[in-house]
């Protein structure tokens, strides 16, 4: 007779510990499938499809559980800044109330509260993307329709003068037309509001350089002018100056000859031959090394000698 082999049983005991790790590595699969994190800045809104309702929210940083048919909803909560610049081409174009176009520079920082009511708000309102749906759906236009209002009521001339008073005018208008929306008013905390720049077109921008530029040069050529004035005055000032000591210091020195003359007249007894003889013979002194030609007066006459100077021997 043919003899039937059966196969080696486990033992029953072992067989048991095997179910049993089994069991718990299909559990932890489970739970790790299941495990949310929650990130920094970050909340999550648990969803229970079944029950129809969010049936949990979490604050990050956290780590929570779901069950398997159920799903999550993230919401960024952190500070967030929406900015309109001209240099990433998100800047705000207006026109002035006599049609020049304008370039604003605007920006935004704002955060969700973090309270769960506004979470699951938000979330059963905004299904996709909160944060980006409320950027994009009610802060984006809420923030080009004032800026543009604003501007349209404004000439090209008063928007250049008044650009920092139109900055403030603005903020304020951003600030109450925001908070007149419901989702704003509900969820949203508007941190700051900034506005960067009001350019006004390039044309005028370069016009308002070339005139500031020939200001500049009217100024320095203004002040070169001066400087040249002046500089003369004080020259023709030195000059007068000097042509004054010097016809000064004549006058002393004739004075002092005459006066001198005067004495040796005197001690001469006032007689003109003997002051022309003394003169001559002071002249020669004068004259030293050089060869002169002597000029007399004729016969009977008092003329006074002179000499010419014909250069040295």
């Amino acid at each position: 007779m043919p003899v039937r082999v059966e196969p080696p049983r486990l033992p029953r005991r072992l067989g048991a510990l095997l179910a049993a790790a089994i069991a718990l590595i299909t559990l932890a699969a489970v739970l790790a499938a299941n495990v949310v994190a929650v990130d920094v800045g970050e909340a999550v809104a648990i969803v229970d499809p079944i029950a129809g309702r969010i049936v949990g929210v979490v604050f990050g940083p956290a780590m929570t559980l779901k069950a398997p048919w159920q799903y999550v909803k993230e919401v960024y909560v952190a500070v967030s800044t929406l900015t309109f610049r001209a240099d990433q081409g998100t800047a705000i174009d207006a026109l002035t109330r006599d049609g020049a176009r304008i370039s604003v520079d605007v920006t935004v920082r704002y955060e969700i509260r973090r309270d769960p009511d506004v979470v699951e708000f938000l979330v059963t309102k905004y299904a996709v993307a909160p944060r980006e749906e409320i950027e994009r759906n009610v802060i984006t236009p809420i923030v080009r329709q004032v800026v543009r209002d604003v501007i349209a009521r404004y000439t090209l001339t008063e928007v250049i003068e008044r650009r920092e008073e139109l900055s403030q005018i603005i903020v304020q208008a951003l600030r109450e037309r925001l908070q007149a929306d419901e989702t704003i008013r509900l969820a949203v905390n508007i941190i700051d509001i900034a506005v960067r720049r009001i350019m006004p077109p390039q044309s005028v921008l370069d016009a308002i350089e070339a005139k500031l530029r020939a200001q500049q040069e009217a100024l320095a050529a203004q002040y070169q002018l001066q400087k040249e004035i002046t500089l003369a005055n004080a020259t023709r000032m030195r000059m007068i100056i000097e042509a004054q000591g010097e016809m000064e210091a004549r006058i002393i020195r004739a004075k002092g000859e005459m006066e001198a003359i005067r004495l040796i007249a005197e001690a001469l007894g006032n007689r003109t031959d003997l002051l022309i003889a003394y003169m001559f013979v002071q002249n020669l002194a004068r004259y030293n090394g050089t060869l002169v030609v002597i000029v007399a007066p004729p016969a009977n006459q008092t003329l006074p000698l002179f000499m010419l100077p014909l250069g040295r021997g």
